[in-house]
């Protein structure tokens, strides 16, 4: 398994260092943005116009803040997306596409246990999440120091933990829908619907009043809850985001035991 974990890591490297350049600037931008925001005359009140449930949903009631602002400009919308993005994109490659290129017959060929080259997979997934999780951690500390945010060592991290935690989630269905059905064209198709449907659930449940409660299902509302950064650790939202990524990778192990590889 370490082989396999090894060399999938080697193979994702340069797009990770590409995704984690992208993240950094983003902070930075934001980190630029910030100033000018505080310069605006009467920012409450002109917030206030907005409609109740829009202000809830992209956390606008505290944009007058380093936390608010951060937690609606990046965590409300914008970072998810790239964490979701880069995790069902590679969790759909990572098998499915090298099935679909010939290579995984020759991987699966030698001595190793199939449940154990999935396991690889799954753990170099998580690790080059990781990696874009402490991009994101450590750009967003070093913003704070330059400009002034007032954000916690402690709100950070988890905020950026949770981002970590939601890619992995939908990174690791794909990975799994991949695995079972070797196609990865429906790995990514299924994962990014899955992402879709729980950000609708988790906007509406705002929206919607039939629908209020129902975003605690949601991994959407696991990973942002009322803004990650300033509300602090989520114990409850972490396992539950841990535990749906540990359950699609263990169900997904004695479908692609089962499965006939093609090369």
């Amino acid at each position: 398994m370490t082989v396999v974990l090894l060399r999938t890591l080697r193979d994702l490297r340069r797009g990770l260092i590409g995704w984690t350049l992208g993240v950094v600037s983003l902070v930075a931008v934001m980190a630029w943005v910030w100033p000018s925001m505080q310069d605006i005359p009467d920012l409450d009140a002109l917030l206030a116009n907005y409609p109740e449930p829009m202000r809830e949903l992209f956390n606008i009631d505290a944009f007058s803040t380093g936390a608010g602002f951060f937690n609606a400009e990046l965590f409300s919308l914008v970072v998810p997306i790239l964490f979701a993005i880069f995790g069902i994109s590679r969790g759909a490659r990572l098998l499915a596409g090298q099935e679909e290129a010939g290579h995984l017959e020759v991987t699966l060929a030698q001595p190793v246990p199939r449940w154990r080259v999935l396991a690889g997979h799954a753990l170099a997934l998580a690790a080059a999440m990781t990696v874009l999780g402490t991009a994101l951690l450590a750009s967003l500390a070093v913003a704070n120091v330059v400009v002034d945010v007032g954000l916690g060592l402690a709100d950070m991290t988890a905020a950026s933990v949770s981002m970590v935690l939601f890619g992995i989630e939908f990174g690791l269905i794909a990975l799994a829908v991949g695995a079972a059905t070797g196609r990865r064209g429906l790995a990514m198709a299924v994962a990014s619907v899955a992402a879709i449907a729980a950000y609708l659930l988790y906007a509406l449940s705002k929206l919607v009043d039939p629908l209020d409660g129902w975003e605690v299902i949601s991994p959407v509302q696991h990973a942002l809850r009322d803004g990650p950064l300033g509300t602090g650790w989520s114990p409850g939202s972490l396992l539950a985001m841990a535990a749906v990524a540990l359950s699609v990778t263990l169900l997904a192990m004695p479908m692609l035991h089962r499965r006939d590889i093609h090369g």
